[in-house]
Order: structure tokens, then sequence, then C-alpha cells
């Protein structure tokens, strides 16, 4: 074999190790990135789950001396729209209902599980019962209902952006 042939063959074997080896990194990031996709994804389902029971049970409770109060903290913790329609509506309706009838209502979540979600973004189902009692209806009349409800991550910290029945 000739110097200039044996020269060529080595400058073929060194690009394609050059290749190899760059290949091999760009699947090692590639597979890195996906891993940590995966668990910052994980980690938010978890957080939110763990999370949003308390912030339902805020939500979708009051009581009827501390009603204005107890709002007004349920609303810190939405977000969005929602919050604008949340605040309307308990302000203009729960509010006066609840001090003028005495209604004091408790939620409880019992179950709550993942529906879907990124980083920042998560739906979950929530199994909710709640205990209502008011100055026409001392005895507690309990109630249980499905929630589907969407929390974003908003500095920090979960907030519901959407609560539907279902």
């Amino acid at each position: 074999m000739s110097a200039r042939k044996a020269g060529a063959a080595a400058k073929t074997r060194l690009l394609l190790g050059a290749s190899l080896v760059a290949l091999l990194v760009a699947v090692f990031a590639t597979l890195t990135g996906i891993t940590r996709t995966e668990a910052a994804s994980e980690s938010a389902r978890a957080s939110a789950l763990s999370e949003s029971p308390a912030l339902l049970e805020k939500v979708l409770g009051y009581n009827a001396p501390t009603v204005d109060e107890d709002l007004a903290a349920a609303a810190a913790v939405t977000t969005g729209s929602f919050r604008d329609s949340f605040t309307d509506y308990t302000t203009k309706t729960v509010a006066p209902q609840s001090k003028k009838l005495g209604v004091s209502t408790r939620a409880r979540v019992m179950e709550i599980g993942f529906l879907s979600g990124a980083d920042d973004h998560v739906r979950l189902l929530a199994f909710v019962d709640q205990i209502t009692t008011s100055t026409a209806q001392p005895a507690p009349v309990a109630t249980s209902s499905r929630v589907e409800v969407t929390v974003d991550l908003v500095d920090g910290q979960w907030r519901i952006a959407e609560l539907t029945p279902v």
C-alpha cells in the first residue's frame, strides 16, 4: 500500500471515529434531556397532587361569620380568568347568601388523581365531600361531587386556574 493510500485510509478512519463520537454525544445529550424533562414533569405531577387538595378545600369552603375573609383567602389561591369569575361570583352571590342565610360549607378532598400535565400546568380529578349548614337548616347536609381542576404554577406556587364539576 502506498503512503498516499495509507494516509487516505487513516483520514477515513479518523473521520468515521470522530463521527461516531459525535453521534454518541448527541444520543447521550438527547437521552439526558429527555430524562430531565420526565423528571421535571414527574416532580410537577407529585407537587400538584400534594398541594391541590388544600387549595380545593380553601376554594370550596367558607364560614358565615367570616365569609368575606374566607372568600378573599380562597381567591388568593386562584389565577387568571378563573380568579376574576370566582371573585365576581363569590362577591355577588355566595357572600350575600351566606350572610343572609347563615350558610357555612366545609369541603374535604377524599381522593385526587392526575389526568394530564406539564411542568407548570396540571389537570386533576378530585372527589370532594362537602358539609353545609345554615340558620334554617342547622343539621349538616352532606354532598359528594367530582371536579376537574386545572392548576398552574405561578411564581413557584400552584394556583387554581379552572374548576369544572363533572
